[in-house]
């Protein structure tokens, strides 16, 4: 089914949103349905785009939390409306009106609403025997979200603040959640998170997301395992120079040939290939009858 749509959707998209909520609006724009007729019959789906939320879930690999947080950021930002409400037995409606407009095709100004979900409301026979005030009840609900929850909020955030170059190779994971989390216990806003990544430097495209992964723990005090110390030339942190050089081994590498951890381990395997050719070397050389006469004054029989 794909279409224009989904095409003009891969695009860059006018304002910073995290990728969770991009791949949401590609796949809104993918489920644009533009056949008039089904089996030759009128479509009912006519111009309209019905995902589901496992759908949502299954193309980018998140929660139905983390989904929902991207739908209202798309909501937000005025690039999708939500038409009807997803209920037990149908799904949502949406409709893609920033590629819509993009594409110069008109959009009903009476559906620029989107539809907002409101809580249910409890049952005339279940009587509320609560005696905590609406307050408590908050913090009591906040203090259940668990670890993946709330992380997932934080990493929307982080990735919607990060240059696109950095956020895009930043993927989600415990580690990353824990780090955050941690930080913001310490009084650290995501913001300034971001900031301080932004400023760091990085090599290349594979290695974003591992350099990110020190960079925080630096920025919480976690010392990382290596080698050697420091040498002074290097990047503290990450024991890597901004431009390539030849390693310990001859080929191209940004790690330090003094202090990296992995430069220093091929350091020791090379010495080691080293002595034991010496010793094979000394041992082919060696005269077995000339050595034992030394030792006992023993020949070898003829």
């Amino acid at each position: 089914m794909a279409n224009k749509h989904y095409e003009h959707a891969i695009k860059e998209l006018p304002c910073r949103v995290s990728t969770t909520a991009h791949l949401i609006y590609q796949v809104i724009c993918y489920r644009y349905d533009l056949r008039e007729f089904k089996d030759g019959k009128p479509n009912r789906g006519y111009l309209k785009s019905y995902p589901g939320m496992a759908e949502f879930m299954s193309a980018t690999g998140k929660g139905r939390n983390a989904c929902n947080t991207a739908i209202e950021s798309l909501i937000k930002n005025n690039l999708i409306v939500r038409i009807t409400i997803g209920k037990p037995g149908s799904r949502a409606e949406y409709r893609p009106i920033y590629t819509l407009n993009a594409l110069g095709e008109s959009v009903s100004n009476t559906r620029h609403v989107s539809k907002v979900y409101k809580p249910r409301k409890p049952a005339d026979n279940v009587t509320i025997t609560s005696t905590k005030s609406t307050e408590d009840e908050h913090k009591e609900l906040l203090s259940r979200d668990t670890i993946s929850t709330i992380s997932n909020h934080k990493y929307d955030k982080l990735i919607t603040l990060l240059p696109s170059d950095i956020g895009q190779y930043v993927k989600p994971g415990k580690n990353l959640n824990k780090l955050l989390d941690k930080l913001v216990d310490q009084g650290m806003s995501i913001e300034a998170v971001c900031a301080h990544l932004s400023g760091k430097k990085y090599n290349d495209r594979y290695t974003i997301g591992g350099t990110v992964i020190t960079h925080l723990e630096a920025l919480l005090g976690v010392k990382r395992p290596s080698g050697n110390e420091w040498c002074g030339n290097c990047d503290q942190v990450i024991r890597q120079f901004v431009e390539h050089s030849p390693g310990v081994d001859g080929k191209d590498t940004y790690e330090c040939p003094t202090c990296h951890p992995n430069q220093i381990r091929i350091k020791q395997r090379l010495k080691s290939d080293e002595h034991l050719d010496t010793m094979l070397k000394k041992i082919s050389e060696y005269d077995l009858d000339t050595a034992l006469s030394t030792f006992t004054g023993w020949q070898l029989p003829d």
